[in-house]
């Protein structure tokens, strides 16, 4: 019987780790992404959605055949994480007053005069704004074409629009961040089942996945429901 080390399980591990796996392991991190920022099942699904549906602009690499450019030659590689990052998460932080969503901020507010509160938020907001102001300089410095600037205040628009209907922002940057290798491991997966999603889906690294996505959504609907029965309890 062959001796059990650290060693031997990490390298058994390493070798049972595939396309879907990771795939899977993508799909938890949206997953407790989405549970951590959101109660609103269907904004979540339209940050993946949407995010998903940016990170495929571009040429295919296994096909080479160019999507959702617009005979653009610039998006030949895709949008730029920063132009995203900028468009979605920082600017409309900066544009859109809002109250107080992070449990930091609302600690904050409630501790905190008025007064101050306010100077906080401004020198945030003044913070974000020169974080963009730097992303966006590195970005022309890297020979951006004036379509690029066109595209930016696309998107600004929607990431305005989304972080007004409170669509989390942090899903939405994650879900493009690693939408390419969504789509990659998703088809290696495929192509090395033979298509059969049945064979995907009965890899025990897969399965112990699986099962961490049904925990994570047993935690959050006992959670939930703990918070409407405190809720909702008569008061003594």
């Amino acid at each position: 019987m062959a001796e059990f080390t650290l060693t031997t399980f990490t390298a058994d591990l390493a070798l049972r780790i595939g396309p879907a796996e990771y795939f899977f392991l993508l799909l938890l991190i949206f997953l407790v992404v989405a549970l951590c920022s959101t109660d609103a099942w269907l904004k979540a699904l339209a940050a993946v959605c949407t995010s998903l549906l940016l990170a495929s602009v571009g040429t295919d690499i296994n096909s080479g055949i160019d999507r959702f450019m617009f005979d653009s030659p610039w998006l030949t590689n895709g949008i730029d994480a920063s132009l995203m990052l900028v468009a979605f998460v920082l600017l409309p932080r900066v544009l859109v007053p809002q109250e107080p969503r992070t449990w930091l901020a609302r600690a904050l507010e409630r501790k905190l005069p008025h007064r101050i509160w306010l100077q906080v938020s401004l020198l945030w907001r003044c913070a974000l704004a020169i974080l963009a102001v730097l992303l966006l300089f590195e970005i022309e410095a890297t020979g951006a074409p004036m379509g690029m600037w066109i595209l930016l205040t696309g998107l600004t628009i929607c990431g305005v629009w989304f972080y007004w209907l409170e669509i989390p922002s942090v899903l939405l940057y994650v879900a493009f961040a690693y939408g390419g290798m969504v789509e990659e491991n998703l088809r290696r997966a495929l192509l090395l089942s033979r298509g059969d999603l049945l064979v995907v889906l009965q890899r025990p690294v897969v399965t112990i996945l699986l099962s961490l996505m049904a925990l994570a959504l047993l935690i959050y609907y006992l959670r939930h429901r703990y918070r409407t029965i405190r809720v909702t309890a008569p008061q003594p």
